[in-house]
């Protein structure tokens, strides 16, 4: 298929200009009370069940997944989708599995059943060089960082300290050090404590990696 997958090589670390990271992932590591008003903002319950298509959807262009890292939340159902004009398969390795041939143009759907504790890797049988990852998580709160390096998490329940997980595919499964706001955090197993919000408060969270961690696990 050379003629139409891309020559550009698979990137696992992209960096803008100015050193902002895209695809790294922020996740909410603790227990979650669905439904619950205090936990669950009513947006967040309108679209637990919610199929995620057209431009939320998991795309694939030129033989090259679109997405990177993608989060959703349990019983949400994502489309995948080929915008290739030939076919692929898409090997979803997670506790709810899928290996599924996608035609030419055509789409298949994904909904998963469980709460993957990390990332599962994605693949194509038919161009093993195509790799991604998805996380599927029961609560909503999760972002992936963009293009500019910036996520953010909304309506965050408040007055309780708050675990979440940093993770990047390159960075170590480990402990590691990052700067937040200014200050050396050591994140074991990537966890980063978040100190209890106050109601409609809004913090800014400036997390800085250094880039040998990076060169080394490359």
């Amino acid at each position: 298929d050379t003629n139409v997958c891309s020559t550009d090589p698979n990137i696992r670390v992209v960096v803008s200009s100015k050193g902002a990271l895209q695809w790294g992932l922020l996740y909410y590591d603790g227990p979650f009370k669905a439904g619950d008003k205090d936990w669950e903002h009513p947006d967040y319950q309108a679209t637990a069940t919610r199929e995620l298509s057209g431009d939320l959807a998991f795309d694939q262009k030129q033989c090259i997944f679109l997405s990177r890292v993608y989060a959703m939340r349990t019983g949400q159902v994502l489309e995948i989708k080929n915008s290739d004009p030939v076919g692929h398969n898409a090997k979803l390795d997670g506790l709810t599995s899928a290996n599924q041939s996608i035609g030419s143009g055509a789409s298949v759907t994904y909904t998963p059943l469980f709460q993957e504790s990390k990332p599962f890797g994605v693949s194509c049988s038919a161009h093993p060089w195509m790799s991604s990852y998805i996380i599927v998580r029961d609560s909503p709160f999760f972002s992936v960082s963009g293009e500019d390096g910036t996520f953010q998490i909304a309506n965050l329940p408040s007055g309780i300290p708050l675990t979440f997980k940093f993770w990047h595919e390159v960075l170590p499964s480990g402990s590691f050090t990052v700067s937040v706001n200014g200050k050396s955090v050591t994140l074991k197993r990537g966890k980063l404590e978040l100190p209890e919000l106050t109601p409609d408060e809004q913090r800014v969270l400036n997390i800085e990696i250094d880039a040998s961690l990076f060169n080394d696990a490359l």
